[in-house]
């Protein structure tokens, strides 16, 4: 018995310090304010967009950046790999366009390279800015990012959500959600406590000092996490700017949803079983508390997984406590889950009320259980690859 009691113990109190510090987070971001208007420092900025066969969506982008960019301002669009007019389209609406070819090295981060060296070479900028090619923004969000590269000397990272599709299921709406309560709602509250955020993939800022000399070029499926954590490391962890609100739409169809899901859970786990102990490590050794903090925020999985664990680990604890009497990790575990809900169900109500309708809550359980095969997949056939998520 006391060999189960120690698995009991160590289950919910694995499960309840994720549970715990989720929820913390949420109740920390329903407290937290963030400037209303953008300052008037600026600085010249290039404005990089990786594209790969984005034809389809990248003179809408350009257009609405047309409206944004100030004088001496640049746009390059890195035309990645592409068989369509990706590059024409660029030209025609008055981008600076770099086209790159190569056979076995591609994916974001290639792109970023080649983009961050052909700026080297003409004319570096003060700050570079990183721009999905199929995303929209809101009016001033590019003002409010040169604004905190001027005030933080950092990197920067934008409020980044995506929306389910016009026609869709109950489904993407959780989706949306769960997107949101990891790209506002907890680096709000990270950024409340004054810890760093991590990288979302589109609407990051850098400063041109930072961005030059850091490690881009790699297949790696989540570049944005890894190339956060990186400057975590060297001690500029990035800042978020919630003003500067950039958005994207969750593909409409549901095999190219789970393809995209996929691919960037199946990285987001590797980046927690490879990176979380080297922060704890770093932690210990360089006496720096944030990076724990940093790694506990890490370490929190996708909520769907977060759920399941937890539910499974409940039951657990809860056939412990008849075998035993001993009820206290379920007690701890039911706590800890009760604070995280409560939390996300607060952070529903200030930040998706008008996004996400209520009724969708009757969707997560289905949404879950179909989950389970991304989580499946990752234990047998890991997403290790950078692949392109199709355009609708």
């Amino acid at each position: 018995m006391l060999f189960l009691s120690i698995l009991a113990w160590i289950l919910a109190g694995g499960l309840a310090l994720l549970l715990t510090v989720l929820g913390l987070e949420c109740w920390l971001a329903l407290v937290s304010r963030s400037k209303l208007n953008p300052e008037t420092r600026s600085l010249p900025v290039a404005i990089l967009i990786p594209a790969h066969n984005e034809a389809s969506g990248i003179a809408r982008t350009l257009e609405l950046l047309k409206q944004e960019v100030a004088p001496g301002d640049r746009i390059l669009v890195v035309a990645d790999n592409c068989s369509d007019a990706t590059a024409a389209i660029a030209r025609e609406h008055g981008a600076e366009v770099l086209e790159r070819e190569h056979a076995t090295l591609r994916g974001k981060g290639f792109a970023l390279e080649a983009g961050i060296l052909h700026l080297a070479k003409h004319n570096p900028p003060d700050g570079v800015i990183v721009l999905d090619a199929d995303c929209w923004f809101d009016p001033g969000s590019i003002a409010f990012l040169k604004s905190h590269l001027v005030e933080h000397q950092r990197p920067v990272q934008a409020r980044n959500l995506i929306l389910p599709p016009k026609v869709c299921g109950p489904e993407a709406s959780v989706s949306a959600f769960a997107f949101l309560v990891k790209n506002w709602v907890r680096p709000l509250a990270l950024q409340s406590v004054g810890l760093p955020v991590m990288l979302n993939g589109t609407g990051m800022a850098f400063p041109w000092e930072l961005i030059r000399n850091a490690p881009l070029g790699s297949s790696e499926i989540v570049e944005d996490l890894a190339l956060g954590l990186f400057f975590v490391l060297q001690g500029k962890g990035p800042v978020f700017c919630p003003n500067a609100h950039v958005w994207s739409e969750l593909p409409s169809d549901p095999k190219v949803a789970i393809q995209q899901r996929t691919r960037w859970e199946h990285g987001y786990l590797s980046s927690i079983l490879r990176d979380a102990p080297g922060l704890i490590s770093g932690a210990l050794t360089k006496m720096r508390p944030s990076l724990l903090l940093v790694a506990l925020d890490l370490a929190i999985p996708p909520l769907a997984l977060l759920t399941l664990l937890s539910l499974f680990g409940l039951g657990l604890v809860c056939a412990f406590g008849v075998l035993s009497g001993n009820w206290s990790p379920f007690c701890l575990l039911l706590g800890a889950g009760s604070l995280a809900g409560l939390g996300i169900a607060f952070a529903w109500t200030r930040f998706a009320r008008n996004l996400i309708p209520a009724k969708v809550v009757l969707s997560i359980p289905g949404y879950v259980v179909r989950k389970l095969n991304i989580y499946k997949r990752f234990a047998v056939k890991r997403e290790k690859n950078w692949i392109r998520t199709e355009r609708e």
